[in-house]
């Protein structure tokens, strides 16, 4: 056979599927024919390539898996199957090629390090609101104290999981854990929750005092000022007075005005405190 040659470009479909494509004139010689499989063949590697395999979910329109194994590290929940990348437990986010946010195992040993610390933090966030009431209603600070003691060494070590990275703690969790045992503190060395409900109700005992100044009596039994319920009202000789917010008929915290003439503050005084503004907090023994 004989005529002109034949003009021939090659695709990469082509190269893969075995033969260039004829374009121009047609050739009088007879063209080999390409194998279909072959095309068919170069179509799958290249949706291989773009897309990743197919597979059955994706065929059917629902979203392939994301992760296949592994558990998350904010909180041990599993990610196989999950089709997002969010753990469903706790919402974090996930990468599952990034072994900073996914794990081989569920670490069992954290996970219960981890209660641990949450159980601590719950425990030791009760104790704080008792020790808040106690001292903002005038509690003993004998008692605070030996309550505070006493907790000391489960808040220590509260504050040492909580500050521990590879534990499964939310930042609430670590947020309570750090700051109860600061907040304790300043509640035993500043006494900022009396001080804080004193001074809302001073303008209260102020007018008690000059209620009882004016009728020249002491009420009988209990009196309730405010938040405070005051269990006895004393005068001393001198006229000082004072309102009883704790203990019992022995002795316990009174709230003391003392009179312009008075020459000694209470009775049998423990110890006292300087409230300012002509008021004084004593402790009767």
């Amino acid at each position: 056979a004989s005529g002109p040659p034949c003009v021939h470009r090659l695709t990469f479909i082509d190269a893969l599927a075995g033969g260039p494509r004829a374009s121009g004139p047609p050739c009088v010689r007879r063209r080999r024919r390409r194998p279909i499989a072959g095309r068919v063949f170069a179509a799958i590697l290249i949706e291989h390539a773009a897309h990743g395999p197919m597979t059955s979910s994706m065929r059917d329109g629902v979203r392939a898996p994301l992760a296949t194994a592994g558990y998350c590290l904010g909180c041990s929940h599993p990610l196989k199957g999950v089709s997002e990348p969010v753990c469903p437990e706790c919402g974090s986010r996930f990468d599952p090629s990034d072994s900073r946010t996914v794990g081989e195992s569920p670490f069992p040993l954290r996970r219960s390090i981890a209660r641990l610390a949450k159980a601590i933090a719950f425990v030791c966030g009760l104790v704080l609101v008792l020790e808040i009431l106690l001292s903002a209603w005038g509690g003993s600070d004998l008692l605070v104290w030996l309550i505070a003691l006493s907790i000391a060494p489960v808040m220590l070590v509260g504050l040492v999981l909580s500050l521990i990275p590879a534990l499964f703690l939310t930042w609430r969790w670590r947020i309570v854990g750090v700051a109860t045992p600061l907040v304790l503190a300043s509640v035993l060395f500043t006494d900022w929750p009396f001080r804080t409900l004193f001074e809302a109700h001073r303008a209260r005992f102020d007018a008690a005092v000059a209620a009882i100044e004016a009728s020249g009596a002491l009420p009988n039994g209990g009196l309730q000022i405010g938040l405070y319920p005051i269990r006895a009202v004393k005068r001393t000789p001198d006229g000082n007075l004072g309102f009883q917010v704790s203990g019992g008929s022995g002795g316990g915290v009174f709230l003391v005005h003392p009179s312009p003439s008075g020459t000694f503050l209470w009775w049998n005084t423990n110890w006292y405190e300087d409230l300012g503004g002509g008021w004084w907090r004593v402790f009767e023994d």
